[in-house]
């Protein structure tokens, strides 16, 4: 934790808010294969799902799932743009549709 208060689990939970805010984003996934299993096994053994947001070289990836109200790439890059100003300058945000829900 900071002098500000502010911590990385702090700041995974304003990105999983703010992602989760744009209109059309449904609900967000652990990224990767990996995170599907392991988010699979983690309910099935009823603990806490692994998180849905991971640092990435210069950035951070997304995935979510899409409700099909907006247009996909319109919502992906919704997503960017909301999430990039808690990164900081240069950061990436990348984003993968996982599932589109209906």
């Amino acid at each position: 934790m900071t002098d500000s208060g502010i911590t990385a689990d702090t700041v995974v939970a304003d990105i999983e808010a703010i992602a989760l805010a744009v209109p059309g984003v449904r609900v967000l996934y652990p990224v990767g294969t990996a995170g599907h299993l392991a988010s699979t096994g983690a309910r099935l053994l009823g603990q806490d799902e692994p998180t849905r947001v991971r640092p990435a070289s210069g950035g951070v990836e997304i995935a979510i799932g899409v409700d099909g109200s907006h247009a996909a790439p319109a919502v992906v890059r919704a997503v960017g743009a909301a999430v990039a100003p808690l990164l900081g300058p240069g950061a990436e945000v990348r984003v993968t549709v996982v599932r589109i829900e209906r």
